[in-house]
């Protein structure tokens, strides 16, 4: 979405991805040339990765670059992928993804196992059809789920195969992994499931994104609760709501302060800083003059390496509570880390 703001800088855009990406990245507007990861590069006179365009462009909430779809798909994909969906039974169709890499730190958040989505394959009228990639595959088998969702593994070779079978469904269903970006890129519906600490791009407390129009996410409210989660997605695909089109802006269910709190007090103690510092980050947004919380946040951002972080909320913590002397001994410990001992 960067790509043509970048061109009217001038120059030629070059981007390098992972080869798999090639076919599907070559179809972005603006973009002059498309370099396997590992391949020679041309000359070129500055580089930055794409998460640092946010920064460079200096992206808000209102000025994020909304030009959907901003993929394209192949002709030719799209055609044979609508012929081979022609054969499968009749119904409404919705693509379907439970897990993505397990080399993904948070993955085991993330991730659902099939079996927890049974409840959405009893739904009258639906035909499911799996995009799972990987490993997780070979859970359809373990479950003896081949005749309930048909799998699609073997005819998605890349990137582009993977955008042509999602233009051809009605709906895309999935854990937070690269296929529903590739959705949410096509501009095509998809609704998201997401764990109790999300990632930083699915914000707090929505069911919108506004990164991507036609996306849609279902939220857990208790961490690891996935039963709730499925429940909510087994009434909205009954409740005569559209699946493609611009999602109402509306707030997500709010978790209670005690459930964020004790969540996050645990991601803390056993050294998940991360989910921590967002659960923290939650907890203030409902209880802003929580001194512990303040100061646990800082603690959090200074063991993970970012004092510049520490120091807002240790101040305010010791502002609201000044007798005690952790805080004090803590907010020291920061300062000396950021050469300031006085």
């Amino acid at each position: 979405r960067y790509a043509p703001l970048l061109r009217k800088l001038g120059g030629p855009v070059l981007l390098e991805c992972e080869r798999s990406l090639v076919p599907l990245m070559q179809t972005v507007k603006g973009l002059d040339a498309v370099i396997a990861a590992g391949e020679p590069l041309p000359p070129f006179d500055l580089q930055t990765r794409l998460l640092g365009l946010m920064h460079r462009f200096a992206t808000g909430l209102d000025t994020i670059p909304a030009a959907i779809p901003y993929l394209r798909t192949d002709p030719a994909r799209v055609t044979a992928w609508r012929r081979r969906l022609e054969r499968e039974p009749s119904g409404r169709r919705i693509g379907l993804v439970w897990a993505g890499s397990p080399k993904h730190a948070l993955d085991a958040d993330r991730s659902c196992p099939l079996e927890k989505l049974a409840p959405l394959l009893d739904v009258p009228g639906l035909r499911w059809l799996s995009l799972q990639k990987g490993e997780r595959v070979a859970d359809l088998a373990r479950l003896g789920w081949q005749n309930r969702i048909a799998d699609l593994d073997s005819a998605i070779f890349d990137f582009a195969d993977l955008a042509a079978a999602v233009s051809v469904l009605d709906l895309v269903i999935t854990v937070d992994t690269a296929v529903a970006h590739v959705a949410g890129a096509l501009g095509r519906p998809c609704w998201i499931m997401l764990p109790f600490v999300p990632d930083w791009r699915w914000q707090l407390d929505r069911s919108d994104s506004p990164w991507y129009p036609s996306v849609r996410l279902f939220r857990q409210r208790v961490r690891g609760d996935w039963n709730g989660l499925i429940g909510d997605i087994v009434r909205a695909l009954g409740d005569g709501r559209p699946w493609l089109g611009t999602m109402p802006k509306v707030r997500a269910p709010v978790v209670e302060p005690a459930v964020l709190w004790a969540a996050a007090v645990e991601d803390h103690r056993t050294g998940r800083l991360a989910p921590a510092i967002t659960g923290y980050r939650r907890f203030l947004a409902q209880v802003p003059e929580h001194a512990h919380a303040l100061h646990l946040l800082g603690l959090a951002y200074y063991q993970g390496g970012l004092s510049e972080s520490a120091t807002g909320p240790m101040l305010r913590a010791l502002a609201l509570a000044p007798d005690v002397p952790d805080y004090h001994g803590n907010l020291g410990s920061v300062f000396d880390q950021l050469g300031q001992p006085d």
